[in-house]
Protein backbone atom coordinates (compact mmCIF):
# COMPACT_ATOMS: atom_id res chain seq x y z
CA UNK A 1 0.00 0.00 0.00
CA UNK A 2 1.38 3.36 -1.04
CA UNK A 3 1.61 6.32 1.33
CA UNK A 4 0.62 9.39 -0.64
CA UNK A 5 0.94 13.04 0.33
CA UNK A 6 -1.14 15.60 -1.55
CA UNK A 7 0.10 19.20 -1.57
CA UNK A 8 -2.42 21.68 -2.95
CA UNK A 9 -3.35 25.11 -1.61
CA UNK A 10 -6.96 24.58 -2.74
CA UNK A 11 -8.64 22.29 -0.25
CA UNK A 12 -11.33 21.24 -2.74
CA UNK A 13 -8.69 19.96 -5.17
CA UNK A 14 -6.95 18.02 -2.40
CA UNK A 15 -10.22 16.48 -1.22
CA UNK A 16 -11.09 15.42 -4.76
CA UNK A 17 -7.70 13.70 -5.10
CA UNK A 18 -8.18 12.05 -1.70
CA UNK A 19 -11.52 10.68 -2.90
CA UNK A 20 -9.94 9.34 -6.12
CA UNK A 21 -7.21 7.64 -4.10
CA UNK A 22 -9.35 6.26 -1.29
CA UNK A 23 -7.74 2.79 -1.70
CA UNK A 24 -4.42 4.23 -0.51
CA UNK A 25 -3.09 5.81 2.66
CA UNK A 26 -3.53 9.49 1.75
CA UNK A 27 -2.82 12.70 3.64
CA UNK A 28 -3.19 16.30 2.44
CA UNK A 29 -1.44 19.53 3.36
CA UNK A 30 -2.25 22.93 1.96
CA UNK A 31 1.10 24.68 1.56
CA UNK A 32 4.65 23.74 0.59
CA UNK A 33 6.27 24.65 3.91
CA UNK A 34 3.88 22.37 5.83
CA UNK A 35 4.47 19.74 3.18
CA UNK A 36 8.22 19.78 3.79
CA UNK A 37 7.69 19.25 7.51
CA UNK A 38 5.22 16.43 6.83
CA UNK A 39 7.62 14.80 4.35
CA UNK A 40 10.46 14.90 6.86
CA UNK A 41 8.23 13.55 9.66
CA UNK A 42 6.66 10.73 7.64
CA UNK A 43 8.24 10.24 4.22
CA UNK A 44 5.59 9.37 1.62
CA UNK A 45 6.10 6.98 -1.28
CA UNK A 46 4.36 9.37 -3.67
CA UNK A 47 3.86 13.12 -3.61
CA UNK A 48 1.04 14.72 -5.61
CA UNK A 49 2.20 18.29 -5.98
CA UNK A 50 0.47 21.43 -7.19
CA UNK A 51 2.80 24.02 -8.72
CA UNK A 52 1.04 27.34 -8.26
CA UNK A 53 0.88 28.07 -4.55
CA UNK A 54 1.48 31.30 -2.65
CA UNK A 55 5.01 31.90 -1.42
CA UNK A 56 6.97 28.68 -1.61
CA UNK A 57 5.83 27.16 -4.92
CA UNK A 58 5.57 23.54 -5.92
CA UNK A 59 8.67 24.04 -8.06
CA UNK A 60 10.57 25.20 -4.96
CA UNK A 61 9.44 22.15 -3.00
CA UNK A 62 10.22 19.79 -5.87
CA UNK A 63 13.73 21.20 -6.19
CA UNK A 64 14.34 20.86 -2.45
CA UNK A 65 13.13 17.26 -2.36
CA UNK A 66 15.16 16.16 -5.36
CA UNK A 67 18.31 17.81 -3.95
CA UNK A 68 17.97 15.97 -0.61
CA UNK A 69 19.57 12.50 -0.67
CA UNK A 70 17.13 11.30 2.02
CA UNK A 71 14.07 12.36 0.02
CA UNK A 72 15.01 12.23 -3.66
CA UNK A 73 13.56 8.74 -4.14
CA UNK A 74 10.01 10.00 -3.51
CA UNK A 75 7.94 9.69 -6.68
CA UNK A 76 6.60 13.14 -7.53
CA UNK A 77 3.50 13.54 -9.64
CA UNK A 78 2.81 17.15 -10.51
CA UNK A 79 -0.90 17.99 -10.61
CA UNK A 80 -1.32 21.48 -12.00
CA UNK A 81 -3.72 23.78 -13.75
CA UNK A 82 -0.83 25.02 -15.88
CA UNK A 83 -1.23 23.81 -19.45
CA UNK A 84 1.88 24.90 -21.24
CA UNK A 85 4.98 23.15 -22.41
CA UNK A 86 7.35 25.34 -20.37
CA UNK A 87 5.61 24.41 -17.08
CA UNK A 88 5.80 20.72 -17.90
CA UNK A 89 9.43 20.88 -19.05
CA UNK A 90 10.44 22.77 -15.90
CA UNK A 91 8.70 20.19 -13.70
CA UNK A 92 10.50 17.32 -15.44
CA UNK A 93 13.83 19.16 -15.34
CA UNK A 94 13.44 19.54 -11.57
CA UNK A 95 12.79 15.82 -11.19
CA UNK A 96 9.04 15.22 -11.51
CA UNK A 97 8.14 11.68 -12.50
CA UNK A 98 4.78 12.51 -14.06
CA UNK A 99 2.67 15.55 -14.95
CA UNK A 100 -1.12 15.72 -14.84
CA UNK A 101 -3.16 18.71 -15.86
CA UNK A 102 -6.25 19.55 -13.81
CA UNK A 103 -8.88 18.26 -13.95
CA UNK A 104 -7.15 14.93 -13.38
CA UNK A 105 -8.17 11.81 -15.26
CA UNK A 106 -8.70 9.48 -12.30
CA UNK A 107 -8.24 6.25 -14.30
CA UNK A 108 -4.87 7.40 -15.61
CA UNK A 109 -3.75 8.60 -12.17
CA UNK A 110 -4.69 5.28 -10.57
CA UNK A 111 -2.88 3.38 -13.31
CA UNK A 112 0.32 5.40 -12.81
CA UNK A 113 0.20 4.92 -9.02
CA UNK A 114 -0.49 1.20 -9.29
CA UNK A 115 2.43 0.87 -11.72
CA UNK A 116 4.69 2.55 -9.14
CA UNK A 117 3.40 0.09 -6.53
CA UNK A 118 4.36 -2.84 -8.80
CA UNK A 119 7.88 -1.41 -9.23
CA UNK A 120 8.35 -1.17 -5.47
CA UNK A 121 6.87 -4.55 -4.50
Amino acid sequence: MENILIVDDTKTNALLLEFMLSDFNVKSVYDSKKALKSINDNKPDILLLDIVMPGYSGYDLLKEIKNDSNLNDIRVIVVSGLDNVDAKVKAFELGADEYFQKPVNSKRLLKVIRNYDKLVH
